[in-house]
C-alpha cells in the first residue's frame, strides 16, 4: 500500500499514478504571512489555502520577492507498506513462505545488510537476491552467519525449496554439494542490501507493518543480464513509486540506450511474471509481450513499487522510469 503526502496533506482519492501526475512537482505558495498559519501551501492562490487540505510545511516565509509566490518544487513524501505473507493457500508439497520484497529499510535499521535484517526482530528467517549474470539465487539465512558446523538450519531451508529447486551451501568460496547451475539456490553468509532493489524474503508469520516513509526515492538503475545460454534469462525489476509505466505493454517495450527492446519478444517465452505469496507460486501474464504490445485487449495495469520477473533478450542497463 502506498500513500503520498505533501507535508501534512495525504492524498485520499484516485490512483497513485493520477496523484503523481497531478501533484509532482507542486507549486509552493507562501500564505498567511505573519499569522500562526504562515507556511508553504500547494495552491495557486492563497485565497484557496486551507491548512487542513493543502499545507505543505509550517514555516516562516523567506523575505523578499518570493514571499508571496515561490516556484520551487515541494518535496513529495511517500509512505510505502509491504506485507509479508505465509503461504497458507500453497499445496502441502510447497512448504515455503517466500515473499518478493523491495528493500526499503524499516524504521530503525541503518546497516543495510542481512546480518542486521535477520536479527532485527522482524518475522523473517531467509533473505536472498538474484544474480542475473549467473542466473542463481544467493540467500542468507538466520543462523548461518555464525556457522559452526551445524546443518540444522540447512535442513530447515531444504523444506522451503519449491519442487525442482536445488540447494548448495557456499562458505568462504568453497562449494559443498556440487556446482550450482542456472536457477539453483546458493546459501551464503551475510551480504549488503541495496535500497530499491528486489529480494526474496521468507516470513515466519504474517506481517503487515513493513513500512518505509521518506521522500519519493531517486530512480534505481538495473544491470539486466542475458546470463548463460542455457538459462531462462530471468531478471527481477521494481517499478518506482512514481513510475510512468502504467501498462504491461509499456514494460514489454522498455529499451536500452541504443533503442533496442530489452524484453524477450518470443511469443512462447517472453512473458511477465509476479509472485503470489499465499499460493507460493509465480503468476504469469496470460499472453507474452509480443501479443500484449500488438493486441490491446491483452494489456493490463502494472503496479508501482511491485517486483516483476522479466525475461530479457540481451544485456542492458535500465534506469527506472
Amino acid at each position: 500500500m502506498i500513500t503520498f503526502k505533501s507535508g501534512d496533506v495525504t492524498d485520499k482519492g484516485g490512483s497513485l499514478s493520477n496523484f503523481i501526475a497531478d501533484s509532482f512537482p507542486l507549486k509552493a505558495v507562501c500564505c498567511f504571512k505573519g499569522s500562526k498559519s504562515e507556511g508553504w501551501y500547494a495552491i495557486d492562490d492563497c485565497k484557496n489555502a486551507d491548512p487542513s487540505i493543502n499545507l505543505i510545511e509550517w514555516a516562516q516565509c523567506e523575505p523578499g520577492e518570493y514571499a508571496l509566490l515561490c516556484n520551487q518544487s515541494s518535496d513529495i513524501f511517500a509512505k510505502f507498506t509491504q506485507e509479508l505473507k505465509k503461504g497458507t493457500q500453497a499445496p502441502p508439497e510447497r512448504n515455503t513462505s517466500i515473499n518478493w520484497i523491495v528493500y526499503m529499510p524499516p524504521q530503525g535499521l541503518t546497516e543495510n545488510n542481512t546480518e542486521e535484517l535477520l536479527n532485527s526482530g522482524l518475522p523473517l528467517d531467509y533473505v536472498a537476491y538474484w544474480d542475473p549474470e549467473k542466473q542463481l539465487q544467493f540467500g542468507s539465512a538466520r543462523g548461518n552467519t555464525t556457522y559452526q558446523g551445524s546443518f540444522d538450519f540447512l535442513l530447515r531451508l531444504l523444506n522451503k525449496l519449491l519442487p525442482g529447486q536445488y540447494l548448495d551451501y557456499v562458505k568462504n568460496g568453497a562449494v559443498f554439494g556440487g556446482n550450482p547451475g542456472p536457477g539453483d539456490i546458493v546459501i551464503t553468509g551475510p551480504f549488503d542490501l541495496e535500497f530499491g532493489k528486489p529480494y526474496f524474503i521468507s516470513a515466519t508469520y504474517d506481517f503487515d507493518r513493513w513500512t518505509w516513509v521518506g521522500k519519493v526515492p531517486e530512480r534505481v538503475t538495473f544491470e539486466l543480464k542475458y546470463g548463460p545460454e542455457n538459462s531462462a534469462h530471468e531478471n527481477y525489476i521494481v517499478l518506482p513509486l512514481d513510475t510512468t509505466i502504467k501498462k504491461a505493454s509499456q514494460l514489454c517495450d522498455i529499451r536500452d540506450e541504443n533503442g533496442n527492446q530489452i524484453l524477450d519478444q518470443n511469443p512462447y517465452t517472453g512473458f511477465i511474471e509476479w509472485w503470489d505469496p499465499l499460493q507460493q507460486r509465480r503468476v504469469t501474464s496470460t499472453r507474452s509481450c509480443s501479443y500484449i504490445i500488438q493486441y490491446p485487449q491483452f494489456d493490463f495495469d502494472i503496479e508501482p513499487g511491485k517486483v516483476y520477473l522479466i525475461f530479457v533478450q540481451r544485456d542492458a542497463v535500465w534506469e527506472q522510469i
